[in-house]
């Protein structure tokens, strides 16, 4: 397991921008907007969904995955545990939520590909 320290704190009185300004540049990114996050058992968890182009060349979900922080981490992507979605689920929702649920992960992420992919295009022109 590791950790890296902070380089830089910016609390709540001091303008984060001007920062991203100073370390970034002029260079344009995307910035995924902040969530909420779930925890299992006092530990983070999220829910990542991988879309992919089928064989007939269609964007279809191949598989949705969820990942347990490591205990007092909050990013998930140094991970301790990937889990099928259907496994962790249930620990999280109530049962009769979980096939909406699942339908929803589906649809809403192949529409955000989607939408994902015409922004790219756009930006990069």
């Amino acid at each position: 397991m590791h950790s890296l320290n902070p380089r830089y704190i910016c609390r709540k009185d001091e303008s984060v921008q001007e920062k991203l300004n100073e370390l970034l540049g002029p260079k344009k990114y995307m910035v995924q907007q902040g969530i909420r996050i779930s925890q299992l058992d006092r530990q983070y968890v999220d829910i990542r969904v991988l879309v992919q182009k089928d064989i007939l060349g269609e964007w279809t979900v191949s598989a949705i995955t969820s990942r347990v922080a490591y205990e007092n981490y909050f990013n998930t992507s140094m991970c301790e545990t990937i889990y099928d979605v259907v496994e962790i689920l249930p620990q999280l929702v109530s049962l009769e939520n979980i096939n909406e649920i699942l339908r929803s992960l589906h649809e809403i992420s192949v529409k955000a590909h989607k939408k994902q992919k015409l922004i790219w295009v756009h930006w990069e022109n």
